[in-house]
């Protein structure tokens, strides 16, 4: 299915708060190894629109696969002991490389991935082998 390639990002990226000055975009793509997380907020991968990856629900099955209780009604002290008992394994989140294998294989199509976040968001479009372009800059949440 063709796509449309979106403009690359000329604008400032937003971090920080509003009384914090912007940086200019001198980051125009998104490394292969970054992690699909930002913590407070959310990350999903989508391909031509349908999501294939939220780290909300990563964190979740990888919750239930452990056998560790939703997160999200965990005091910090029960959710620190079941980081103790489950390892490493739960909190490894993929990075983009993950996805840019899969795209490898299929890549003929409209692949992004959102970052969304306290004080920042960021969008970045697939346009050739191992470039996601930024397309898109926000101020995010909070």
């Amino acid at each position: 299915m063709p796509y449309t390639k979106e403009p690359a990002w000329t604008g400032t990226v937003h971090i920080g708060c509003l009384n914090c000055s912007p940086m200019l975009s001198n980051t125009p793509t998104c490394r292969l190894d970054r992690l699909l997380a930002v913590g407070f907020g959310s990350v999903q991968v989508r391909k031509d629109g349908a999501c294939l990856y939220d780290d909300q629900k990563w964190m979740y099955d990888q919750c239930q696969l452990h056998g560790v209780p939703d997160p999200a009604l965990m005091t910090d002290e029960e959710l620190e002991a079941a980081l103790e008992i489950a390892g490493e394994d739960l909190i490894a989140y993929p990075t983009l490389a993950t996805f840019e294998a899969q795209a490898l294989d299929d890549p003929d199509h409209d692949w992004r991935v959102v970052f969304y976040g306290s004080l920042h968001e960021e969008e970045y479009q697939r346009q050739g082998e191992g470039s996601w372009v930024l397309i898109r800059s926000g101020m995010g949440f909070a």
